[in-house]
């Protein structure tokens, strides 16, 4: 577990980091008061090995915008996603 983010006192979010191979992925995890996983959302990952992909994310109380950015080719690609954080912890990509 990295941290603890206050987005609601309705539920408890937690934002953990796990290493794989070559990549470093962070998860934000939104609890219920019993600590039953309510929803969950990738908002961070560093392809490590040739550093060619990642995304990152600036998170509020109600909202995640994640900015995905590719740099396997000439030029580079990014992708920005956004997703709403629900009053019940549950989250959903918007369009």
């Amino acid at each position: 577990m990295n941290y603890r983010l206050p987005i609601s006192t309705e539920f408890t979010s937690l934002v953990f980091s796990y290493p794989s191979e070559h990549e470093l992925v962070t998860v934000l995890v939104n609890f219920d008061k019993n600590f039953k996983i309510i929803d969950f959302e990738s908002i961070a990952y560093d392809e490590i090995a040739e550093s060619a992909f990642r995304s990152s994310s600036e998170i509020s109380a109600d909202k995640i915008k994640l900015t995905a950015s590719d740099y396997s080719g000439d030029e580079p690609k990014f992708e920005i996603l956004t997703y709403s954080i629900k009053k019940d912890g549950k989250i959903e990509e918007t369009k």
